[in-house]
């Protein structure tokens, strides 16, 4: 006897339990390798496995759950990440800063968001460029300096800099 197993989208992220439905919130999981996503996300969008062009066609998602699950995939395309770094939502460009397969260039980008959380994701990251944490160096955010100092990637003259000389302390 063969069991077939239907997936059907999650729609809004609104969840709640349908017949066939395997989405996170409701349907119990669709056997995820990407880290089980976020509750009203679509699991082929945390999935490491999906394809490329998959991960695209969810990237334009209505849901914010699966956005942000493309968003925070290791696997999602650089292109579909950059696509992703302009969305409404700040937890999706959050996702994108931390994602270590951004590009620099989306990086740039996205060091000048008017998102505190957003500017720390970038300076955190260890794709992002030097000459970026350079600029982030500078942000009027402790948090973020506070990253841009522990950024392996931060040129050794901008470390003096936010630590008044080598006093330990980031200013």
């Amino acid at each position: 006897m063969r069991i077939k197993i239907h997936l059907k989208d999650c729609g809004t992220g609104a969840g709640g339990f349908q017949p066939g439905n395997t989405c996170a919130s409701g349907g119990g999981g669709g056997g995820s390798t990407g880290g089980g996503g976020t509750p009203g996300g679509n699991p082929a969008a945390s999935n490491t496995n999906t394809p490329p062009d998959a991960l695209d066609k969810l990237a334009k998602h209505g849901a914010i759950e699966t956005r942000l699950d493309v968003a925070n995939n290791p696997s999602t395309p650089p292109a579909t990440l950059a696509l992703l770094s302009k969305d409404e939502n700040e937890r999706v460009r959050l996702g994108v800063a931390r994602n270590p397969k951004a590009q620099q260039a989306t990086l740039a980008k996205l060091s000048d968001d008017g998102v505190i959380e957003v500017r720390v994701g970038v300076a955190r990251n260890r794709s992002t460029p030097p000459r970026v944490l350079v600029r982030l160096s500078k942000d009027e955010n402790y948090r973020v300096r506070l990253e841009v100092a522990d950024n392996p990637r931060t040129p050794e003259a901008t470390l003096d800099k936010l630590t008044d000389g080598g006093a330990g302390e980031v200013r």
